[in-house]
């Protein structure tokens, strides 16, 4: 499948807002496992689990916009081929998203134990 479907009819400002939508959405639906994570392993656990549950998420959104924009026609394929392929994709670029995951983990932990210390004052 090429990768053109994602840049097709200018669907390149939709994605990336999707993209915006999931990832404000995943990290306040988690937001109680991030700003909680004191050890390394919460840490990567968080880092390596949440960032697929951000691309089920963003897959949800963009299939649901695509199917009622009409973008698939007649023959648009069926949520769960996306679903396995779009979870595939994120799997095998592993290098990127486990690194990038960990380190917002990190960062949004950081950022939100310095919001309570801030409270406490």
């Amino acid at each position: 499948m090429p990768r053109g479907w994602l840049l097709h009819e200018g669907l390149a400002p939709y994605n990336l807002a999707f993209l915006v939508i999931s990832s404000v959405l995943v990290s306040f639906i988690f937001r109680h496992a991030i700003s909680t994570a004191k050890t390394i392993g919460k840490h990567v656990a968080c880092g390596c689990l949440i960032p697929y549950v951000g691309c089920i998420v963003y897959l949800t959104i963009n299939y649901v916009f695509l199917r009622a924009r009409g973008f698939f026609g007649r023959e648009w394929p069926d949520p769960f081929v996306l679903y396995v392929f779009g979870l595939f994709l994120a799997v095998r670029s592993f290098f990127v998203v486990l690194p990038f995951g960990i380190l917002s983990q990190y960062v949004m932990n950081r950022i939100s134990a310095e919001k309570d210390d801030l409270k406490k004052v």
